[in-house]
């Protein structure tokens, strides 16, 4: 009678969390947005304080994913509207870390806080992508150049200790947000712009849709989209003074296109981020790092001691040509160009084997492939 009596009472209780999901869009509490406050912030907490979130897609089917994931304690994302702005809410699960509190419960003065808290940071980053701690994100060859990043931040001091928390936070957790503050989508990077944080929450643009919805576009659509990735490809590469950032994890899963058909790059997890003047004595640092096309089924390989060694890496052009434009891609049924007119062939007879060589290039580097295309592709 007890576990008749307990079993209905949780099967209530899922009932009226649901139902509150369907009629009543104040997320503030679904997100518990006051359980970690030196987790990703408190930039958004007024907004969350005065209602000014709703959510747009308020489907039953969505809420009851939302309703599990946050029964069990994962993270999930919620699409709501900030004022007149769609925008996307990433709720992280907060795990306690035994290091973490050994920080937070210093009793240090705020310069050998800071000291600590950049020490643990450049240890972290350190760590090659294949260990067992398996970190989302890389700096590399050397941390030397940490302090540059942090001061990319907007509003970053050097006493603001909050926020190189959060910071720290975001390094061990989910580094997207961090990567949203350096490459700013103010500045012209195809990202999602950021609203900033609350608790174990983030706040970011909605960018659209994803490229998994757009493959079937006219071609015309296509063309251009495809000449985006390979310049955002570029771009991540050669367009930041000091760092050349490689994503690990260019899937079309990953990309959004907006309303405009403009590219965003909307998962930036997984990223190693090279200094380009290093103090480090590389035997091949002036070489350029070719991507070997590693044959192997539903992966994409690479390694990031590889592109670490090197000055420059064609890794993201590599990533754009094999996974999402080879007409071989596992990811996309002949490829994000597939189904090309013939005049566009008898226009570019090259076009063929320029494709091929970016995947796998036999005589010239990816570079100079990608550019044709860019070319042919205009």
């Amino acid at each position: 009678m007890f576990l008749y009596l307990k079993d209905k009472s949780i099967f209530l209780l899922s009932i009226i969390f649901l139902l509150t999901l369907i009629y009543h869009k104040d997320v503030r509490e679904i997100l518990k947005v006051n359980k970690c406050p030196l987790c990703f912030g408190v930039r958004r907490c007024s907004d969350f304080d005065t209602g000014k979130f709703s959510i747009w897609n308020s489907s039953i089917f969505l809420k009851t994913i939302i309703f599990i994931k946050y029964t069990f304690g994962l993270s999930f994302v919620i699409f709501c509207k900030l004022n007149d702005q769609n925008v996307v809410i990433k709720q992280f699960d907060y795990c306690y870390d035994p290091d973490e509190s050994s920080i937070l419960n210093s009793s240090a003065g705020e310069d050998e806080l800071k000291i600590t808290i950049i020490k643990d940071l450049k240890s972290f980053l350190d760590i090659p992508f294949n260990s067992t701690l398996s970190p989302n994100i890389r700096l590399c060859p050397t941390t030397d150049k940490l302090e540059i990043l942090l001061e990319s931040i907007d509003s970053f001091g050097n006493n603001d200790i909050d926020l190189l928390q959060n910071v720290r936070y975001m390094i061990h957790t989910d580094p997207e947000p961090f990567i949203q503050q350096i490459l700013k989508a103010e500045d012209g990077w195809p990202i999602p712009k950021y609203f900033g944080g609350c608790g174990t929450s983030n706040v970011a643009e909605y960018c659209g849709k994803m490229l998994t919805q757009c493959v079937n576009y006219d071609w015309d659509s296509r063309k251009q989209i495809a000449r985006q990735l390979l310049d955002s490809a570029l771009n991540f590469t050669f367009n930041h003074p000091h760092f050349a950032f490689y994503f690990s994890d260019i899937t079309p899963d990953n990309i959004a296109v907006t309303a405009t058909g403009q590219v965003r790059f909307i998962d930036l997890d997984n990223v190693i981020i090279v200094e380009k003047n290093t103090t480090a004595d590389l035997p091949s640092w002036t070489e350029l790092h070719s991507s070997e096309d590693i044959e192997c089924d539903n992966c994409f390989a690479f390694s990031s001691d590889d592109i670490c060694s090197h000055h420059y890496s064609d890794h993201n052009v590599y990533a754009v040509c094999r996974e999402i434009l080879n007409p071989q891609s596992h990811l996309i049924d002949g490829g994000l160009l597939h189904s090309t007119p013939l005049v566009f062939f008898e226009k570019h007879p090259n076009f063929k084997e320029i494709l091929e060589q970016c995947v796998s290039p036999r005589t010239l580097d990816r570079f100079y492939y990608a550019k044709k295309l860019m070319e042919i592709l205009s």
